[in-house]
């Protein structure tokens, strides 16, 4: 059995009642998972995780033959991707120790979907900082990151949502293969600047300090280069919103830094539901691309403008929002969420928040019970020009926050009008 884990906190604040992992009875673990998989009963659904949200109802928890197992579900493709890094990285890891690489089970489930199954180790790094900084101090991250580093593997998803550390044992399990380069000893190379950002974002989070002079200190002869990751869909949509297909290293250099200055780690998360990268993940899941750049550049303005201090007041108001949009549509019986409406609420909120950014009002967001509540609230921070014209709102407000980026030449508002349009869908 699973390590005992305390129900998600969020879960709970819905109204989402906790339930024992549901043993499946079944004639193989194959069939056990594509019963699941194919279900759509809450009593599989993977709630119990700190760290993980899971909207969509991509996951699932079941107990087979007296053990729990965590299945994801994917395209097969991405599957295959994620199994044979795990492999390759196994290999270059076989000769210690101090590492578990976790190598899913990919069990089919049509011609192009998957389930990724494993066994359910326990409790993640992220679900509890403060509790995991007293396990894996700095010094320990360091020393496994160091030894990840000179078997040639760059694991861009070292990061605490991805590790368990076995302290009995002694022994660190890495989940998650999907983002990895793999390096050759042989040769001298360099890290690349998008797996900088991620660790310094993930591990300056929990260790609640910048670790990015950990990083320039300790891993000096892996960052001589400079090197550039190709672009990432985030990116590109940024790049291609702004009219600028040149400069690779100016649009990474953007979107880390709003991205940065959006999930900064803030000591005021301790004691609230999510802290801002978790909800900035979860409208990555709700929205398109284009809005998610969008949330990000809006959220980062936000925080600039009522500063750090008070930003936690806005990632509080904007979870609580959300918090009363999923109570709104959850049903007991089902895995599934009407997410239409919760993202339809969530791009209001953001909307409103952005037009009048007033503290007060974000702090009266976050203390309402219900979405009755919370509608008021955000109608008295809409103004005038929203409730004439959306589109023509949103696209001033665009204009506004991304203009003094902007390279786009001839029709230069078509970045900006693919957020509006897109953005109307929803409102809808």
């Amino acid at each position: 059995m699973s390590a005992l884990r305390k129900q998600n906190q969020f879960w709970r604040s819905v109204g989402v009642q906790e339930t024992q992992i549901s043993p499946v009875d079944a004639d193989s673990l194959e069939e056990a998972v594509k019963q699941v998989s194919l279900s759509n009963s809450p009593l599989y659904a993977f709630r119990r995780s700190r760290d993980l949200i899971d909207l969509k109802g991509n996951f699932r928890h079941l107990t087979y033959q007296d053990t729990d197992y965590i299945v994801k579900l994917a395209t097969l493709k991405k599957a295959e991707m994620e199994v044979n890094h795990a492999i390759e990285a196994a290999k270059r890891l076989s000769g210690t120790t101090l590492f578990e690489v976790v190598v899913p089970l990919v069990i089919p489930l049509s011609d192009q979907k998957c389930a990724l199954v494993m066994k359910d180790m326990g409790v993640t790094l992220s679900e509890d900082y403060e509790g995991s900084v007293g396990i894996f101090p700095i010094d320990l991250w360091v020393q496994l990151l160091s030894l990840l580093l000179e078997k040639g593997v760059e694991f861009q998803g070292f990061l605490p949502r991805n590790l368990i550390w076995k302290k009995d044992e002694g022994r660190l399990c890495l989940l998650d293969w999907e983002d990895v380069f793999f390096h050759d000893v042989d040769r001298a190379w360099s890290i690349t600047d998008m797996t900088v950002f991620k660790w310094h974002l993930a591990w300056s989070q929990m260790y609640g300090i910048d670790v990015k002079t950990f990083l320039r200190n300790e891993f000096s002869s892996y960052l001589t280069n400079k090197k550039i990751a190709p672009l990432d869909s985030f990116e590109k949509m940024y790049q291609w919103i702004i009219g600028n297909s040149k400069n690779d290293r100016k649009i990474r250099e953007e979107c880390t830094n709003a991205t940065y200055i959006s999930e900064e780690y803030h000591p005021d998360y301790v004691n609230q539901l999510l802290y801002a990268s978790e909800i900035g993940h979860l409208m990555d899941d709700l929205f398109p691309k284009s809005l998610s750049v969008f949330y990000t550049f809006a959220t980062a303005e936000i925080a600039q403008q009522i500063g750090r201090g008070n930003y936690p007041k806005f990632i509080s108001a904007m979870t609580n929002v959300l918090r009363c949009s999923i109570h709104n549509t959850y049903t007991p019986e089902s895995i599934s969420i009407s997410l239409q409406p919760v993202r339809k609420m969530m791009l209001t909120t953001l909307i409103a928040c952005l037009s009048n950014i007033e503290v007060d009002s974000f702090i009266r967001l976050s203390q309402a019970t219900n979405l009755t509540e919370c509608r008021p609230i955000l109608n008295k921070l809409l103004p005038y020009s929203y409730q004439q014209d959306k589109g023509d709102h949103i696209l001033n407000m665009t204009k506004k926050l991304f203009w003094s980026q902007y390279y786009a030449t001839g029709d230069h508002l078509i970045g900006l009008r693919k957020i509006v349009n897109e953005a109307i869908n929803i409102l809808k």
